[in-house]
């Protein structure tokens, strides 16, 4: 029984010091809003906060941050962009893995020149409608 408990002990001393978070670098010049997201947690990025192999770094619109690796490779994101943390990568593939965040929206991209389409269409749709109305109606 005490072989078992020894045994039970020194696994689960091994899993933990295997399962400690992988620290690659810090955060730094953290801008406006920027999030990390380590499974499924989410907290607000503070300068000096650790780089942890597998956290995803988001900025948000207002957001901008310095990823400064141990390696000597800064990334640096700025608005609505992110990055998965990795290790192992060299800078190039790091800048690389830098991605956008959503979209922009099509009415913020075209302003004010979608408008007249949109009214168009809408009136189109309307005299359409009216029309199957007034048919419906008159033949009754």
């Amino acid at each position: 029984m005490k072989k078992i408990a020894v045994f039970l002990l020194a696994a689960s001393a091994a899993l933990s010091v295997w399962a400690q978070p992988k620290v690659v670098g810090k955060l730094n010049n953290v801008q406006g809003l920027v999030t990390v997201s380590a499974g499924d947690q989410l907290a607000n990025a503070v300068s000096g906060a650790p780089l942890i192999v597998g956290n995803r770094i988001i900025t948000t619109s207002s957001g901008a941050v310095t990823l400064s690796f141990d390696s000597g490779c800064d990334v640096t994101l700025k608005a609505n962009e992110s990055i998965t943390v990795q290790e192992g990568r060299d800078c190039a593939a790091l800048l690389a893995s830098v991605s956008p965040v959503g979209a922009p929206v099509a009415v913020a991209a075209g302003g004010s020149s979608l408008l007249p389409g949109l009214i168009a269409t809408g009136g189109a749709i309307a005299i359409i409608i009216g029309s199957n109305n007034k048919n419906k109606t008159s033949g009754s």
